[in-house]
């Protein structure tokens, strides 16, 4: 009877190690996962088109034609009917992690959802009504006005 408080006292000690070592490994398993690298305005560089577009998560046929024009130096120029008058404009633009910051009269902010040499994928909230936009290359010799 007197052995019956200490074997008690072991397993205690013994659940609290592995309950240590189970946060020790979880932690270390979390903190060691390989983050997603950010693009950078050379990624985006260069002419894309909407190739599929969905407003409030239905599809926007509307936005057909739309281009984005990024410049590695941090200029963007585009046709997305964000102003009054559908025309091309042209602002600055810059990169912060994965979200790209419209800056300007009209300024933006653009979350940078995947983004690969074939397909970026940007998704934005504009009026209250949020859009994603699939975005495909474009060779620059083609002509992206329509």
């Amino acid at each position: 009877m007197d052995r019956y408080p200490f074997v008690l006292l072991q397993k205690r000690k013994a659940g609290k190690l592995a309950a240590y070592l189970l946060f020790g490994l979880l932690f270390t398993a979390v903190a060691c996962t390989p983050q997603e690298p950010k693009p950078t305005n050379e990624d985006v560089a260069g002419n894309w088109k909407v190739s599929a577009a969905k407003r409030n998560n239905r599809p926007a046929i509307t936005l057909d034609g739309t281009f984005f024009n990024f410049s590695a130096t941090g200029t963007l120029e585009s046709n997305l009917p964000i102003y009054e008058q559908q025309t091309v404009w042209q602002s600055s633009y810059r990169l912060v992690d994965d979200t790209l910051f419209q800056e300007g009269p009209k300024s933006m902010k653009y979350l940078v959802k995947s983004w690969s040499d074939s397909m970026l994928v940007l998704e934005f909230t504009t009026r209250g009504i949020p859009f994603e936009l699939e975005l495909t290359p474009v060779g620059p010799d083609s002509s992206l006005i329509q």
